[in-house]
């Protein structure tokens, strides 16, 4: 996929072009959730009194942007 993206730029491009950096962020969603309960009960985290287990808040990733840092 990279080596068709660079393919893509550069035809017909007659300049020398200097070697460029490329991120890309995949998502994705799930659309199709079953009608059935989950198998096992979620974890309870209040035991924790405070602590952090892994990340600080379970809901965000401790890598990655979350918005397109090109402005």
């Amino acid at each position: 996929l990279l080596s068709l993206f660079k393919q893509k730029i550069t035809d017909g491009c007659t300049i020398r072009l200097e070697p460029i950096r490329l991120s890309a962020r995949f998502s994705y969603v799930l659309k199709d959730w079953t009608n059935y309960t989950w198998t096992q009960d979620p974890p309870d985290f209040d035991f924790m009194q405070g602590e952090t287990v892994g990340v600080a808040e379970l809901g965000k990733l401790p890598f990655g942007a979350t918005f397109d840092p090109v402005g």
